[in-house]
């Protein structure tokens, strides 16, 4: 594939500001994608603003991360038609 024509849908519960080093972690991996060509968006918690990570679309729409919120990513992912998912799971922060 090629990155300027793949679309990735990074999906985390841990993004910026959140005070976890997972969240500064996949910002910086989110936003290395798109320095490098990619198409990135992010699905991640309503508590994140999103304004520190260049180049992504930031999409901070999730209330929580519990089995009855699946429908809400999906939807997301539907629409977004990504080539790529990558899905950073951390069981406290999707509430399992």
């Amino acid at each position: 594939m090629k990155p300027e024509t793949t679309k990735v849908l990074v999906i985390t519960g841990v993004f910026p500001p959140m005070p976890i080093a997972e969240g500064d972690h996949i910002a910086r991996l989110s936003e290395g994608l798109a320095e490098r060509g990619y198409s990135v968006d992010v699905l991640t918690s309503k508590k994140v603003d999103g304004k520190s990570v260049k180049g992504c679309r930031v999409h901070a729409e999730m209330d929580n991360w519990n089995w009855s919120s699946q429908g809400k990513v999906l939807r997301h992912a539907q629409d977004l038609k990504p080539d790529l998912i990558f899905i950073w799971f951390i069981g406290m922060a999707f509430e399992f």
